[in-house]
């Protein structure tokens, strides 16, 4: 498995910024098929003919006022109020 290495720091001004970027992981099966979620960080159609399947969904749930991953069967992974923690959420348990 090889991942990504995140990009150097960025200077802005006169004080360097560490841009933090989730690292990409790519999964391949005995069969030779990658596995990974979808990012424009990477070239994925370099690899081959691409067949995208959601893995999961996320959506804010008006009744909880909170946002909900969702798994593709409808079984809910995990909530918070806060999207962005759900991405880094999905990002990390589908990466692992």
């Amino acid at each position: 498995m090889k991942t990504l290495n995140p990009r150097p720091p960025t200077t802005i001004g006169n004080r360097t910024a560490e841009t933090k970027r989730p690292c990409q992981v790519v999964q391949f099966d005995p069969t030779g098929n990658g596995h990974c979620l979808y990012t424009e960080a990477i070239d994925l159609s370099s690899l081959g003919t691409l067949e995208i399947v959601r893995a999961s969904s996320i959506e804010f749930n008006n009744h909880a006022q909170q946002w909900e991953v969702n798994s593709a069967e409808g079984e809910l992974l995990f909530s918070h109020c806060s999207r962005q923690a759900c991405l880094n959420w999905e990002h990390q348990y589908f990466n692992r």
